[in-house]
């Protein structure tokens, strides 16, 4: 079920990634964003992982302001961004149909957003493919809340020298 992760992609890992470091890689993630290099980037991961966080802070690299809600519930949060575009951070973890997200219209947003972020991707099924796929998990399980280990795959080769 879901959307399969492609395994022959580009990858590039990171290691010993803290809070301050999920804020940094957020805002690399946005200046790809800005080049036009990413418009949908799927988040995968178990629950506190920090896909919430690394979405929040790519969004707020972008110049969204205010209080930048977790989708968790709702399943999607729209913003626009300045001077144009819009930004979408989708969250398909409770999801009861794999189906369910092209039902509620969420297609638009994965498809027309400047930036689509999805939380729990696997969950949906015939999702588009994505621009970047990043992997979450702790670096140990002794230690569920210290540091995490990210794996980027990336669907063009020409990110990974960025």
């Amino acid at each position: 079920m879901g959307h399969d992760v492609i395994v022959d992609r580009p990858a590039r890992e990171f290691n010993a990634v803290d809070a301050q470091g999920l804020t940094l890689l957020g805002q690399a993630l946005a200046r790809m964003v800005h080049e036009g290099g990413l418009q949908r980037v799927y988040l995968r991961g178990g629950l506190g992982v920090g896909k919430t966080s690394l979405a929040r802070a790519v969004l707020q690299s972008l110049g969204v302001t205010g209080r930048i809600k977790s989708p968790s519930f709702s399943v999607a949060e729209t913003y626009e961004l300045s001077p144009s575009g819009s930004a979408a951070h989708l969250d398909f973890y409770r999801l009861d149909d794999p189906r369910a997200w092209r039902i509620a219209g969420l297609r638009d947003c994965l498809v027309e957003s400047t930036v689509c972020l999805v939380e729990w991707p696997e969950k949906a099924q015939g999702l588009p493919l994505a621009d970047l796929d990043i992997a979450m998990d702790w670096e140990s399980l002794e230690a569920p809340q210290g540091p995490r280990r990210l794996q980027f795959r990336f669907a063009q080769a020409d990110h990974q020298k960025r």
